[in-house]
């Protein structure tokens, strides 16, 4: 089962996820296992599927993540997608909270 990197902002009135860190600015950096996203986010900015390998970074998002990290360290064995579009996951599409 592959994991999924993820830094989000989270609806104000929710809990964090396990094992998040908070970077400021109402931004959450998480893991998760392989499967539908947490019902509390409103906005993705960064995203790394490690079973698809496949990466998505928001152009305003301009911090250092564990998302980041791992694309680098990915690189070096295997081709990692790069895109300007959200990821889909297919259990789960991310709507926003209003």
């Amino acid at each position: 089962m592959g994991k999924r990197f993820i830094v989000a902002t989270i609806h104000d009135m929710s809990q964090v996820p396990k094992d998040c860190v908070y970077l400021g600015d109402g931004k959450f950096d998480f893991v998760i296992d392989d499967k539908d996203d947490p019902y509390n986010i409103t906005k993705k900015l960064a995203e790394y599927d490690q079973k698809k390998a496949q990466y998505h970074k928001d152009k305003t998002f301009k911090k250092s993540s564990r998302a980041d990290t791992e694309v680098s360290k990915d690189e070096k064995t295997k081709p990692v997608t790069k895109t300007d579009k959200p990821l889909k996951n297919e259990k789960n599409n991310i709507q926003a909270i209003k």
